[in-house]
């Protein structure tokens, strides 16, 4: 049994694809396959596909998400994450209703970057010239980045878990 990890954001078309598609990259270049990648949207209309900017900009940086399709975030998704990443403090509020679930398995994405951007919500590009949508990118790729390097020190990825 491996590690289930899943980000949310608002629409699950932009950010949290984005997310889950570097990560998955992230995660073949490793060669670690005990992980288990997944997102979801707050507010998703199920099967929308990922916005063409965000698919573009992916592309252009070697992850492809052309195949994402959106999915409302559900209980059970909830419940079976081991962590649940989200863009802004709304999508933890949001998801803690949803699960009624406080517990520490909820993090920001932006926590696990930089100190000029922990804390701070990744904000949603949808709609945003492609220079603002590409400075979104880079955000999420630093702070996927960290996370992967936090979860590789901090649990067994053959899904044991250390924490």
């Amino acid at each position: 049994m491996g590690m289930y990890v899943l980000f949310l954001c608002t629409g699950n078309i932009c950010r949290s694809p984005v997310a889950e598609g570097i990560l998955r990259q992230r995660l073949v270049e490793r060669q670690i396959d005990s992980v288990d990648v997944f997102s979801a949207g707050t507010f998703a209309l199920a099967g929308r596909p990922a916005a063409d900017l965000a698919v573009k900009i992916a592309a252009e940086r070697g992850v492809d998400i052309s195949f994402h399709r959106s999915r409302h975030v559900t209980r059970q998704m909830l419940g079976t994450a081991d962590i649940v990443i989200a863009m802004e403090r709304d999508h933890i509020i949001e998801a803690n209703v949803v699960l009624r679930d406080t517990g520490n398995k909820y993090r920001l994405l932006s926590d696990f970057g930089p100190p000029r951007l922990r804390g701070k919500d990744i904000e949603d590009p949808y709609g945003a010239p492609r220079e603002y949508f590409a400075a979104i990118y880079d955000e999420i790729d630093i702070c996927v980045n960290a996370l992967l390097d936090e979860l590789v020190d901090t649990w067994e990825l053959d899904g044991r878990t250390t924490i």
